[in-house]
């Protein structure tokens, strides 16, 4: 359907370089991220990384025309070796006919020894253009690297895959991620706990056992005097079919202990917490 040639060796070469190539970029994508403290950060530097790479692949600059400075980003990343590697694999024994204006000189009647293509490749009297040749000149690929290529993909999924795992033993980023969201105290919640923080009878020496309890033993964790009321709680957002209230007068005693809201996604979970903590 592609228009890609036919043959089984061609087929399978070709399909073996792009199950390389994407290994490739798993492993290269890993090992930024063993290098990246949140998602965020390794999505930026991987889609940046893969974009330079394709840019000095060798096709849109060639390498003969890339500035010294720049043409050695074409080698040290494994894109371009696969590129190299499928368009040698596609072009080689491939033969163009040159047309219309690739014709010179362009005259009815005249003999084909008299014409030649106006294509890198092509030869004086011959309006054949031979795809090995046309990628040699034009992009310096051939089809001898092929399988030279195919290791050093390798080579670099395996260099990859030791970076990502030296970087990760050498680099703990585990609590630069995943922030926690924190609640505003309102000045009445901060007298709670003012009041919930004065000391104890313990430390003032004299023992005390808990409440519901004899001293041998301890206490139900999870447990407090304090009441978590809320009542009337209401909360509308605008939307474009107009105003939407996902909070109608809400109400609650919650007892000291520990309690899960559970609910549906987007289900309003979150506003109850944050509308119910400033109506306290």
């Amino acid at each position: 359907m592609s228009g890609l040639q036919a043959s089984a060796s061609q087929f399978f070469i070709y399909l073996l370089f792009v199950i390389v190539s994407t290994f490739n970029l798993t492993t290269f994508f890993r090992m930024v991220a063993s290098l990246s403290p949140e998602f965020d950060t390794a999505i930026r530097f991987s889609v940046m990384g893969l974009n330079i790479a394709i840019i000095f692949v060798g096709y849109v600059i060639p390498r003969e025309l890339m500035p010294s400075w720049f043409k050695w980003i074409s080698y040290v990343q494994p894109i371009s070796f696969s590129f190299e590697a499928l368009i040698a694999n596609e072009f080689t024994g491939t033969i163009f006919r040159c047309v219309g204006d690739q014709i010179v000189p362009r005259v009815n009647g005249a003999a084909v020894e008299n014409q030649s293509c106006a294509v890198v490749g092509s030869n004086p009297g011959s309006l054949l253009v031979d795809g090995g040749i046309y990628i040699q000149q034009s992009f310096g690929y051939t089809r001898a690297n092929l399988w030279r290529n195919l290791g050093i993909c390798i080579a670099y999924s395996v260099g990859y895959i030791i970076a990502a795992a030296i970087f990760t033993e050498l680099f703990d980023l585990s609590g630069s991620g995943g922030a926690a969201t924190v609640y505003v105290r309102t000045k009445k919640s901060k007298q709670s706990a003012a009041t919930a923080a004065k000391p104890s009878d313990v430390e003032s020496g004299e023992k005390t056992a808990a409440k519901g309890t004899s001293e041998g033993e301890v206490p139900k964790l999870g447990s407090s005097s304090s009441i978590y009321t809320f009542k009337d709680v209401c909360y509308t957002v605008p939307t474009p079919d107009g105003p939407r209230q996902l909070l109608d007068n809400v109400w609650n005693d919650l007892p000291g202990q520990e309690y899960s809201l559970d609910g549906s996604i987007r289900g309003g979970k979150n506003d109850l917490v944050e509308h119910s903590v400033a109506a306290s």
